[in-house]
């Protein structure tokens, strides 16, 4: 596949929310050159609501496959991509109507971009394809604001990989997403935002803009089950491991692994790096 400029890369475990997403992107000023769903969750089926879409189905002997796996999979979607410059969505978000422009814009100015949440109820929306419009339009004063300001300097903390953008080369540059948080699903987004920080501009600030931002839901949307695992059905047969100086449980019969919250990132490189040469994907085309 061509090269092209944008490509959304989405790690999609929610698949009854990917269709909100997919119309919210389909109803913006700007749409994508690409849309990357990471996951086996999402069937074949699913329509692309004239967008470009693909399905990547990962699968490893190395890593975790089917749960807290969101750093492997941001990594695959990330390295696996045609496109010089990646947006980082949530499956359970919908970008409102300048979201894509808005990354175009700051993305020839900056290597990266860090955006906004705005908490609303999305529950009546559902997936009409009208009540998306609307959202995706409707002006982000409606929603409850994630910070406590916008458009102005905050600490890594504030990064959110549901809402970003960065240029494919720098993220790579910089190692992706770091493993240490497989076995989580928090603060993989923090590392990288404070890893890139320091790399590119020599601080531990970050600016978040407004926009562009996402709307989130007000509750956690659930997660179905793993379309697909490599992890053990049962529980694990647990061992203490040291890997980079990181200490570790992993599991003796699967790539299974997790630790207590890592450490705050002193090097601008991942503790555990990963490597694309140790993950594959099936790549699926959608259709409408």
């Amino acid at each position: 596949m061509a090269a092209t400029d944008i490509d959304v890369v989405v790690p999609a475990r929610r698949a009854a929310t990917v269709s909100r997403l997919l119309m919210g992107l389909a109803a913006g000023d700007d749409r994508p050159d690409l849309v990357t769903l990471i996951g086996h969750e999402v069937p074949d089926d699913q329509p692309a609501f004239g967008l470009t879409v693909r399905l990547l189905r990962p699968a490893s002997t190395r890593y975790p496959i089917g749960d807290h796996d969101v750093a492997v999979r941001r990594n695959i979607g990330i390295w696996r991509s045609p496109c010089a410059r990646i947006i980082g969505l949530d499956d359970d978000v919908v970008p409102a109507a300048d979201t894509v422009a808005a990354c175009r814009r700051l993305l020839a100015e900056d290597a990266y971009v860090w955006g906004h949440h705005r908490y609303r109820d999305l529950s009546a929306v559902g997936t009409d394809p009208e009540l998306v419009a609307r959202l995706v339009h409707t002006p982000a004063g409606a929603g409850r604001s994630r910070e406590l300001g916008v458009n102005r300097w905050h600490l890594y903390q504030s990064c959110y990989a549901g809402m970003f953008a960065a240029r494919r080369d720098e993220l790579i540059a910089s190692g992706g997403f770091d493993l240490a948080y497989c076995g989580r699903h928090a603060g993989e987004d923090q590392d990288l935002g404070l890893r890139l920080a320091r790399r590119i501009h020599g601080r531990e600030q970050v600016f978040i803009h407004e926009p562009p931002f996402a709307w989130h839901p007000e509750q956690p949307e659930p997660w179905g089950p793993p379309g697909w695992t490599n992890l053990c059905s049962g529980g694990h047969r647990t061992r203490s491991t040291v890997r980079n100086g990181l200490d570790l449980m992993s599991c003796l019969d699967c790539p299974w692994m997790t630790t207590d919250r890592p450490p705050k990132a002193t090097d601008p490189l991942p503790l555990l790096a990963f490597d694309p040469g140790q993950a594959s994907a099936t790549e699926v085309w959608l259709k409408d």
